[in-house]
């Protein structure tokens, strides 16, 4: 199953994060792709996305991925995914095998000012600033175009920095081709049976 999305908002923020944090978030069989002209931090990316007309019904949902190394190909590792209504849960658990779960998410725009946050609600430590509350947030200001899609037949596009080390780009290829980048979840399958204390059997599902 497929769903089509049509008339979104999507903000996606790439960023460098600690190391040693994003390699307690991926499963063994992956390696993590440092960074060494950062630091050796590792990259990572933030998505708020509001879809206004999918097969599943309007919904939002927010996106955590950790690019990864899978036998030498890269893949897209989401540790975390949030969504905020019970088709858009159902159908990323049960068919994609993504971990999503339920939060409150808003996104708002103001001309080319994105701001966007997400929250889990009563399972949150409660704090006297509500700013303190959110589980994620973006402030994002429009800004000039990096790429576009299909991406060019020869050329190889120049990203400017820290998007050159934060965005990997496949070499061109003498023909158009999309930006696609495989995504790649863990689902974890609780133990059953006469030891229902067993360990879970983890298994990798991509997409």
């Amino acid at each position: 199953m497929a769903a089509a999305y049509r008339n979104m908002d999507y903000v996606s923020v790439a960023f460098a994060s600690d190391p040693d944090k994003a390699a307690a978030l991926i499963p063994t069989e992956l390696e993590l792709i440092n960074i060494p002209a950062l630091g050796g931090q590792a990259a990572a990316n933030l998505v708020f996305a509001k879809y206004r007309e999918c097969d599943l019904g309007p919904y939002m949902e927010v996106i955590v991925s950790i690019p990864v190394l899978h036998k030498g190909q890269i893949y897209a590792y989401v540790p975390a995914i949030y969504v905020d209504n019970d088709a858009a849960l159902l159908a990323g658990r049960e068919i994609g095998g993504y971990p999503k779960k339920l939060a409150q998410i808003t996104m708002r725009n103001y001309g080319n000012l994105f701001l966007s946050h997400m929250a889990r609600g009563a399972i949150q430590k409660k704090t006297d600033d509500p700013n303190f509350t959110d589980l994620a947030s973006s402030s994002v200001t429009k800004g000039g175009k990096l790429l576009s899609v299909p991406l060019p037949a020869d050329n190889t596009i120049g990203l400017p920095p820290p998007y050159n080390l934060l965005l990997p780009l496949p070499p061109p290829t003498g023909e158009p081709q999309d930006y696609v980048i495989t995504t790649m979840a863990l689902r974890r399958f609780p133990g059953i049976g006469q030891d229902p204390t067993a360990p879970p059997v983890p298994k990798c599902s991509s997409s």
